[in-house]
């Protein structure tokens, strides 16, 4: 009898510390907002794109799961995006395009990852559950489960009082060889 392969469990506690600078006991964050990306690409030359640009090489470190037509982010910077022309495995690199009003600066080491194809979380280790809605609250404890299908994945945290989004990138999900 054939047996049915199970995803990965992703399991996260998001904690906070209670009053920094005098009190750095870290305390569990409820209701702190957890959304997945399929896995982004980090750049790996520095670059300049001129505003209303097409066809524009960027070097990456790794493509990802970054496709044709994707909408990338920069960073989580809501006025740095590109939209993905085509994608080239064998020489790392990304052909994008940029309407913005200003020059984007990309840096060395900056993450672009896509705002349109979110991966899904599931409430099961089989993946016939989909949880809803697409970003994921973390309960009274901090934590937040559940089951991701993609091979790797980034995610972000939001929500958190007083402290800038977190952006957690190339995360183990499933079917990858241990």
């Amino acid at each position: 009898m054939p047996t049915i392969p199970a995803l990965k469990r992703f399991d996260i506690y998001v904690y906070k510390k209670r009053s920094p600078p005098t009190d750095n006991a870290l305390i569990a964050v409820s209701g702190a907002q957890i959304s997945l990306y399929r896995q982004g690409a980090t750049i790996r030359t520095a670059k300049t794109i001129l505003p209303e640009q097409e066809n524009v090489a960027v070097d990456v470190y790794h493509t990802g799961a970054v496709s044709a037509s994707d909408q990338l982010r920069v960073n989580n910077d809501t006025q740095k995006s590109l939209n993905v022309v085509s994608v080239d495995i064998v020489t790392r690199t990304l052909y994008v395009s940029y309407f913005g009003p200003f020059n984007l600066v990309l840096g060395v080491g900056d993450r672009l990852f896509d705002q349109t194809a979110r991966p899904l979380l599931y409430s099961d280790p089989i993946g016939t559950v989909v949880v809803t809605p697409s970003t994921y609250p973390t309960d009274a404890d901090g934590r937040r489960t559940g089951y991701v299908r993609e091979y790797r994945f980034d995610y972000m945290i939001s929500g958190i009082s007083g402290e800038a989004n977190r952006l957690f990138i190339d995360s183990e999900g499933s079917f990858v060889m241990r």
